[in-house]
């Protein structure tokens, strides 16, 4: 399967791996400088601390690189191939090996690696540090005299423990981070799936599958709903005399009316391009009538700077009482058609 990103229409902003790998870089950074410190500490080589601060600069860089797409992938790419080709190898062969927080730091490095990867190809990374490990554990074997070892077990410990303790803590944090992202990312994928982008009210999907729930719910409980279909009158003639930027701003504008009018617990949906459908649970026809006199006077108000297109919003209503589904949408819908024609006969139309 091709998991390659296509270039084209990409939002970096929208993706959950661009948010990931930047804050990663922050962990690196982080972690570096802790590393840094510590090898001060413990009176490590220059070389290790001129490491972490080269570490330090490169991630400063691939942050600014990853702000525009082209760079980003640039940025991924070439900090694969230096944390696989240049850190761990360098890393470990100025270290006192397996003595070191190399290992920790060997798997950390694959870990966060398996993270970054959006192209199949791009595992070889991941996968050739889990190699370059078992060759650099050889090489204490191929060059016994180039490590060295501390010979005071309680401060090599103190050592090893400390750096466990920053490799191991800095896992479990990405980890509930990136568990705390998906989850973010999986609820907006579905609200987005659900919602309506212009108007922000439930598409006709969700409204499908909420309306079969609520009946099934009003006929176990004995407890009716009421829905109702709304339609806007000449609308297209507001699309024609001002063009449809002015009729997205009147979808809008409608949409806000109804959302201002809804209890907590009633739900609108878009049904079409310029109809509406509402959901009243528990609310027979005559209280439902009653809602839909508050509405239909904000639409009134509305609607007003339109006379001369004749606009106007049309109504039907029903409850779920003694009726199936389909009887319900078709008397609705019925009902609705009927006070169209009266609007229009209202209108001389």
């Amino acid at each position: 399967m091709n998991n390659t990103i296509p270039t084209r229409h990409y939002d970096l902003e929208k993706d959950i791996r661009y948010t990931l790998f930047n804050r990663f870089l922050l962990v690196v950074i982080f972690l570096a400088g802790i590393i840094m410190v510590v090898n001060l500490f413990n009176k490590r080589p220059i070389v290790n601390v001129i490491t972490s601060i080269v570490i330090i600069l490169l991630c400063a860089v691939w942050l600014i690189l990853s702000k525009r797409m082209q760079k980003y992938h640039l940025a991924r790419i070439s900090f694969m191939a230096v944390m696989t080709f240049l850190y761990i190898p360098f890393g470990y062969w100025t270290s006192p090996g397996s003595y070191s927080a190399m290992m920790y730091l060997t798997l950390f490095t694959v870990f966060f690696l398996s993270f970054t990867v959006l192209n199949t190809w791009e595992y070889c990374f991941p996968v050739f540090v889990c190699i370059e490990a078992v060759i650099m554990l050889h090489t204490e074997i191929w060059f016994p005299d180039h490590y060295y070892v501390y010979t005071d077990s309680t401060y090599r410990i103190l050592d090893l423990s400390i750096n466990f303790t920053i490799v191991s803590s800095a896992v479990i944090l990405i980890i509930r981070y990136v568990m705390k992202q998906y989850s973010t990312h999986s609820t907006d994928l579905y609200l987005a799936s659900i919602t309506d982008s212009l108007t922000g009210l439930y598409n006709r999907r969700y409204f499908t599958e909420f309306i079969h729930a609520e009946y099934n719910r009003a006929t176990r409980s004995g407890q009716h709903f009421s829905m109702i279909l709304l339609d806007l009158n000449h609308f297209k003639k507001i699309n024609d005399n001002y063009g449809h930027m002015t009729g997205d701003k009147v979808l809008i504008a409608i949409s806000e009316i109804i959302k201002k009018c809804l209890r907590s617990y009633d739900i609108a949906a878009r049904y079409g391009g310029d109809e509406f459908v509402i959901i009243l649970p528990a609310t027979e026809k005559d209280d439902a009538l009653i809602f839909m006199q508050r509405l239909e006077v904000e639409f009134d108000k509305y609607c007003s700077q339109y006379k001369k297109e004749h606009f106007a919003v049309a109504y039907g209503i029903e409850d779920s009482k003694d009726k199936s589904l389909d009887d319900l949408y078709r008397e609705t819908d019925n009902n609705l058609y009927t006070k169209k024609a009266e609007i229009k006969e209202k209108n001389g139309i």
